[in-house]
């Protein structure tokens, strides 16, 4: 069972990897510990949050060490995780956001301008405060131990809905 959620090969590889270099990130070597780190820490806030299996994680996400950590941590939970495109006007970002429906979505300062003031969607933030949120996912983690945290995930739970560029009209979300 272990080796058929990809979730289980990546923690055991990021642990072997342990000091070593496993990505670069905005000019910056991270280690396989510091990512699994990141990961189980940013797993205990949304857990906190009511992430986990058959929720939705949406991230207006730029390319960013703390989004793939969350994404990981998500996955970690059970829980399917989207990167969404961002639609350049209000109308299709509304029901892009409207069409997934994630239990949570995530901004960051660089995709802050992407949610939408008049939201009923619940949403975090990391790197920034904006009103509203449930709170700032990067500090919340912060203060939390790198113990593991179990993988909740099973073979047939939904992983990724990747979201189309929009070229035809609204983004559309494929599993």
């Amino acid at each position: 069972m272990v080796d058929q959620i990809y979730i289980h090969g990546l923690l055991r590889k990021l642990q072997q990897a342990g000091h070593s270099t496993v990505l670069r990130c905005g000019g910056q070597d991270v280690s396989g510990d510091v990512l699994r780190g990141s990961i189980f820490r940013y797993a205990k806030v949304l857990r906190a949050m009511d992430v986990g299996r058959g929720r939705l994680l949406a991230m207006f996400a730029p390319n960013r060490l703390d989004a793939l950590a969350l994404r990981y941590a998500a996955h970690v939970l059970g829980a399917a995780t989207v990167y969404l495109s961002m639609p350049s006007n209000e109308v299709q970002r509304r029901a892009l956001l409207k069409q997934m429906a994630p239990d949570l979505l995530v901004v960051f300062p660089e995709t802050a301008e992407c949610l939408e003031a008049n939201t009923d969607i619940p949403f975090a933030t990391i790197g920034i405060d904006k009103a509203g949120s449930r709170g700032r996912l990067d500090m919340l983690a912060a203060a939390l131990p790198t113990n593991p945290v179990p993988v909740m995930a099973n073979p047939y739970d939904l992983g990724v809905i990747a979201s189309s560029g929009g070229s035809t009209g609204v983004p559309k979300g494929s599993c």
